[in-house]
């Protein structure tokens, strides 16, 4: 595919399979092609659960005690990744693929970086991307750290940086990387975290990209914090690739709705009235009204999606709002209407995960060992 959208995403924990069906819809919506998660908190074979819907390949790197840590990389059906390579550790920090697509060499970096100030974690990743990175080199993920104080935290601070962010900015230098959010916005400000003890923001999460391949960077931006205390940070990469195509399917939920059903009969009976005249054969007769009722589902479904959209862009802006309100007063009443508006996100986002959730028994009924 020609332009990608890449997704890092500090997840907070995905062993609910509730909040693991809003994850990868958020994924979905973002029409993500790479997603980087952290802190999955799953088992090696809960990670497995990860290759559905959109999902087509899984790689992962997760903790003994799987109740903390984990990484994960998440590869779209569309995206045709051939792995050669895969590099990880055994405590769930951090996860390397090194692959093709299309001929294109590429390696992504996936890393959940140690809480405690622990600059010798970074020295490790700068060695394993110099030996082991080829191609174009993608490293993405929460670092745990602050690289510049006056713009990357709120209330910002005047101190040094730490050890520790001193060991990326080494790295960066070292590996010619480039922080793709800040080098297209060098004097913003924005954030990927929220404390609410501390009643203070961060910017944790980081795309670096090899400095050679920055032009490939088209946008990167930080969406809301709506599942997660953290937000998803999207970058968009332009690869030079052409999309894939895509058959049509039925959206088989709209048979639920006693309306949809009642307006394809009416569909179904105005088509033949009008042309089963004698005068045209049964098959094309036939052929020619599944394209009618093909036309009519995708009008009813796109209605019906667009509706639904429009509801939850309406929550999501809300809630952009009412975060760049609290940045700038800290009131207790604008918290309040900024958790009342993530109950609502979360309802909506609840509602999409139990209606995917439903199929499960006939994906299972179609692909599943039967007897014979």
């Amino acid at each position: 595919m020609g332009v990608w959208n890449v997704v890092t995403y500090n997840v907070k924990g995905i062993n609910n399979p509730f909040k693991r069906k809003k994850i990868l819809g958020q994924f979905k919506k973002l029409h993500c092609a790479v997603a980087l998660l952290q802190e999955t908190h799953l088992s090696e074979t809960e990670h497995l659960k990860l290759k559905r819907e959109w999902v087509d390949q899984v790689y992962y790197s997760f903790c003994r005690n799987h109740r903390k840590r984990g990484v994960a990389i998440l590869f779209n059906r569309s995206v045709y990744f051939n792995c050669e390579k895969i590099f990880q550790d055994k405590e769930g920090r951090y996860i390397m693929v090194v692959g093709t697509i299309e001929g294109l060499k590429l390696s992504i970096l996936n890393v959940y970086a140690p809480n405690e100030d622990c600059p010798s974690f970074f020295k490790k990743l700068a060695h394993l991307v110099a030996d082991k990175g080829e191609g174009i080199v993608i490293i993405g993920g929460d670092l745990n750290c602050v690289l510049n104080n006056k713009l990357n935290k709120l209330p910002m601070s005047s101190e040094p940086p730490n050890r520790m962010s001193k060991s990326v900015l080494n790295m960066i230098k070292e590996l010619g990387l480039v922080d793709s959010w800040r080098h297209l916005h060098p004097n913003h400000k924005d954030f990927t975290f929220m404390s609410q003890v501390h009643g203070s923001y961060s910017r944790l999460a980081h795309f670096l990209i090899t400095k050679t391949d920055i032009h490939k960077v088209k946008s990167c931006a930080t969406e809301p914090i709506t599942i997660s205390d953290h937000s998803p940070v999207v970058m968009t990469v332009d690869l030079g690739q052409e999309p894939c195509f895509r058959y049509w399917r039925i959206n088989v939920s709209l048979l639920a709705d006693i309306s949809v059903r009642e307006e394809i009969r009416s569909a179904i009976a105005e088509y033949f009235h009008f042309n089963d005249n004698g005068m045209v054969s049964p098959s094309v007769l036939w052929d020619a009204a599944k394209a009618t009722i093909r036309g009519r589902l995708i009008s009813i479904a796109s209605k019906l999606k667009r509706e639904r959209l429009q509801k939850q862009v309406q929550i999501e802006n809300e809630i952009k709002k009412l975060e760049f309100e609290l940045k700038q007063q800290r009131k207790q009443v604008t918290l309040d209407k900024l958790k009342e508006n993530r109950t609502k996100l979360d309802e909506i986002l609840t509602y999409k995960a139990e209606g995917s959730l439903r199929f499960i028994n006939q994906k299972y009924y179609e692909f599943g060992n039967k007897a014979s």
